[in-house]
């Protein structure tokens, strides 16, 4: 797994790239909270999922707990490039809105 971030002005961007399996779930999980934790109050967060090859439930899980996380905090978070096969799967956690110009549900 490759994970990249950047903040520019009140929005933190990640682009996750390769197979995000096994031990990978926890290290995306300490990262995004890591990030978050520099990002000092992003307003939103965006998620590019354009670059995977392969991820496993575990840490599609993450990404969705992370999804909750942020919607209790009142961050705006957008999933962007998620392929047709991730989509499902999110929708089976209760993420359902992946229009890349628009934010998930807050």
């Amino acid at each position: 797994m490759e994970l990249t971030f950047r903040k520019s002005g009140d929005v933190l961007s990640f682009h996750l790239k390769g197979r995000i399996i096994g031990p990978d779930a926890m290290k995306l999980r300490d990262a995004l909270d890591k990030a978050l934790e520099l990002g000092a109050g992003p307003r939103s967060v965006k998620i590019d999922l354009g670059g995977y090859t392969d991820m496993d439930d575990a840490s599609i899980d993450v990404l969705a707990e992370w999804h909750l996380r942020c919607r209790r905090d009142g961050i705006a978070l957008r999933l962007v490039r998620v392929p047709a096969q991730l989509r499902e799967r999110f929708m089976l956690r209760g993420i359902y809105d992946f229009d890349d110009d628009k934010p998930i549900i807050v």
